[in-house]
């Protein structure tokens, strides 16, 4: 059995974990004026 679907889904919650809070300030401090800024960078 091969454990590569258990790593891409921590690596995926880990990524997911470490931008939330960065988004979320982003548009807390910027508003919806820098939304592409987010979506090029994704």
């Amino acid at each position: 059995m091969t454990l590569d679907g258990l790593i891409i889904g921590l690596g995926t919650f880990l990524i997911i974990g470490l931008f939330h809070p960065i988004v979320i300030k982003g548009e807390y401090h910027f508003g919806t004026r820098f939304w592409w800024c987010f979506l090029v960078v994704q």
